[in-house]
């Protein structure tokens, strides 16, 4: 619970389906055509970036959601979501079901330290996420630089 926010229960587990179908050398889900728009969920996210009243939790569907959480893999490698794994069980902070705001603060900041970049503009200004102002000064206060590679602009 520690970095997952209740939004992304069903969402999270997709990851490692994600990971199955690139063992199994199966197409992946997010390069699924949706044949009402005949897009993408990489492509229909793209295109809501930006947009007023932009929320990640209310602006995207499910395979939208998972959108970031591949391109964080892209950007810095299939082990990402191991090593943040990793570090949260060895670090072990608390959490419950009802801290959202935490939980959404420690995904962005745990992301930042496993990659080792400052990812606010990815999380914050990109795809919305509700990192609050603490979130956001916890990130600064590890100085990290920029991804070389805006990672929201990475697909499969």
């Amino acid at each position: 619970m520690a970095y997952k926010p209740g939004g992304l229960t069903e969402v999270t587990v997709n990851i490692y389906s994600l990971a199955a179908q690139r063992t199994l050398r199966q197409p992946s889900n997010l390069l699924t055509v949706d044949p009402a728009t005949g897009l993408t969920a990489f492509q229909t996210s793209r295109a809501k970036f930006g947009t007023a009243g932009l929320s990640y939790e209310t602006s995207f569907g499910a395979y939208e959601k998972l959108v970031p959480l591949r391109q964080l893999e892209l950007a810095f490698g299939e082990d990402f979501w191991p090593r943040l794994h990793r570090l949260v069980r060895e670090e072990n902070p608390q959490s419950d079901y009802t801290e959202n705001d935490k939980r959404y603060r420690a995904l962005a900041t745990y992301s930042s330290r496993v990659a080792g970049h400052d990812l606010t503009d990815f999380f914050v200004n990109t795809w919305a996420f509700p990192v609050d102002a603490v979130g956001r000064a916890e990130i600064a206060a590890l100085h990290l630089p920029q991804p070389p590679v805006d990672p929201s602009t990475l697909t499969d």
